[in-house]
């Protein structure tokens, strides 16, 4: 692929990621009516914490510039969701919650998405430990809308 087709197809990830990050009210209300009942104190965007469904979105950012179709963009999040909650783990446990995560999403018949697998949930933990080592709200669910260019996310999380 020519280097000007490969800035252009960067561009437009880019830009699939920035309305993707544009707030979404139907989600966010899905969200709401699933936990309603629960017992669980909800908090709509706490003051003074990042919302949780842009910080997804920044982590799963190398993840997310990879993908193209929605499908590709939701187990994206999904795998990034994962990771990210196992990040959470205390250290000596997280290496088993990270063997077991490794040994369902890989296929012993295909021993490079092995190393994939490995290799993305590496990266993640690495962002997670430079850019976001402060914030360790767990994340409980997400909601998509939409579709294609207008793809939102939203994120229930712990506070």
């Amino acid at each position: 692929m020519s280097a000007k087709k490969n800035i252009k197809k960067k561009n437009k990830l880019k830009r699939q990621l920035k309305k993707i990050k544009a707030r979404s009210k139907s989600g966010q209300a899905k969200l709401l009516k699933k936990f309603e009942g629960s017992g669980n104190k909800i908090v709509v965007e706490p003051s003074g914490a990042a919302r949780m469904s842009d910080v997804l979105q920044d982590f799963a950012e190398p993840l997310l510039l990879e993908s193209v179709t929605d499908a590709e963009v939701k187990n994206a999040i999904k795998f990034s969701i994962l990771v990210w909650n196992a990040s959470l783990v205390p250290s000596p446990e997280r290496e088993n919650v990270v063997e077991t995560l490794i040994k369902e999403l890989s296929n012993p018949d295909l021993p490079d998405r092995t190393e994939s697998v490995k290799s993305y949930i590496d990266m993640l933990l690495e962002r997670k430990k430079d850019l976001f080592p402060d914030v360790d709200r767990t994340i409980v669910d997400c909601q998509f809308s939409g579709s294609g260019s207008k793809l939102r996310l939203d994120v229930a999380s712990s506070l």
